[in-house]
């Protein structure tokens, strides 16, 4: 049996969509600590709901939605609109990151 070659995608939208699901692994990590912490709280209610109900549950939702979605995107990467959705949703994950670091040491110099 000769070995067959594994065709791996490679290209921005797919380096988006891992920056993408590593960043919402990370949003998701500083929003449960924050939120454990009584720094902040939850806007989006039915993500509020999942929070009360388990941060288990609601850590699932966020990371499984999200690469969900991802997966779409990649999945459509072709069509302008799946690599416009993948760049901006990067950039406010980029941002959204910022400010969780931001904020994360802001709170530690205050303690």
């Amino acid at each position: 049996m000769a070995a067959e070659a594994v065709r791996v995608a490679t290209g921005w939208p797919v380096k988006a969509a891992a920056a993408i699901a590593l960043l919402n692994l990370f949003d998701c990590l500083f929003t449960l600590a924050f939120l454990q912490l009584g720094l902040c709280d939850e806007a989006n209610p039915v993500m509020r709901g999942l929070y009360l109900a388990s941060p288990w549950l609601f850590a699932a939702v966020k990371l499984v939605s999200v690469n969900l979605a991802l997966a779409f995107l990649l999945k459509v990467r072709a069509r302008p609109l799946a690599r416009t959705a993948l760049g901006l949703v990067a950039v406010v994950y980029l941002a959204l990151g910022a400010y969780e670091l931001h904020a994360l040491v802001n709170h530690l110099a205050r303690t």
